[in-house]
């Protein structure tokens, strides 16, 4: 992965170990991921261990066993708890296709294609 990633909604990119939280009304993105409601058990651990000031295990940079961690991890929180989350318009994919060709230059039908 690059020295940065896409992350917060001003445009700016995020360091390796930096994460942005976006907390809405009623749930909250991490990097402009998707939408993680408040209510959902899965998100119990997560929402948990930010509110008592420690960094999820799903932000914490990645280490091998037995290595010290890379460093501490910025995380940056955009309160927008007054504002229901609204999905962004979908965009359909605008980019090319490939087809299979084989060696004698006839091209091949994908397995389990339909005709």
């Amino acid at each position: 992965m690059s020295a940065a990633r896409a992350g917060g909604s001003d445009g700016r990119a995020v360091s390796e170990n930096a994460a942005v939280i976006t907390m809405w009304k009623s749930g909250f993105q991490v990097n402009n991921g998707p939408y993680r409601a408040l209510n959902d058990p899965d998100n119990a651990v997560f929402l948990r261990t930010l509110a008592s000031g420690r960094v999820p295990a799903e932000l914490a940079p990645p280490s091998s066993p037995g290595s010290p961690s890379t460093g501490p991890v910025d995380v940056k929180l955009e309160d927008k708890r007054d504002q229901e989350y609204v999905p962004p318009d979908y965009v359909a994919f605008s980019g090319g296709g490939n087809s299979l060709v084989a060696e004698g230059g006839e091209e091949v039908e994908a397995v389990g294609a339909s005709e």
